[in-house]
């Protein structure tokens, strides 16, 4: 008996190594911390984005970003981000979901955020710069979706040469 996809074994990416390739570019992300900076990405429709303000397949606000890890074992490979907002049967869920985003813009943006409405959180979104780095951990809660945090990175102390050794 002939196979039904026999007749596709010729098809233009369906040979070892390149499947091999793809298993190793995205292969899910262990917790962990991660390197990572944050890139531009084109929608289905064309249109740019570093961080968008859109809407979900269902018509709900959601957030959506693309980070490329850029150290390490996984160097490369991608983070996609999307926060969906509204949670239509608990509206408590909705504003953990929105305080969620804000932590990750907060990291980002390396300061406090202050929500004051949906429309001014997107305003945020249209001006975060292409390229930004930084360090994210990354969790799966239980139900294996993942969570994001932004590690704050410290800056390095400077000493000048003056700064002999004083007693206490």
């Amino acid at each position: 008996m002939t196979s039904v996809w026999e007749r596709f074994n010729e098809i233009e990416g369906a040979d070892s190594s390149a499947v091999e390739d793809a298993i190793n570019q995205y292969e899910p992300l262990e917790d962990g911390d991660y390197r990572v900076r944050l890139e531009r990405w084109t929608d289905e429709f064309g249109d740019e984005y570093v961080f968008q303000a859109g809407e979900s397949k269902t018509g709900l606000p959601m957030a959506k970003a693309r980070f490329r890890i850029i150290e390490g074992e996984r160097e490369n490979a991608m983070i996609f981000y999307n926060q969906l907002i509204q949670n239509l049967n608990y509206p408590s869920i909705t504003a953990k979901n929105i305080a969620s985003l804000m932590r990750v813009l907060s990291g980002i943006l390396g300061e406090r955020i202050e929500f004051k409405s949906m429309g001014e959180l997107e305003k945020l979104f249209n001006n975060i710069d292409e390229g930004i780095e930084f360090t994210i951990n990354l969790t799966h809660n239980a139900k294996g979706y993942p969570e994001y945090k932004v590690i704050k990175e410290l800056e390095p102390l400077e000493f000048s040469d003056s700064d002999e050794d004083e007693p206490f």
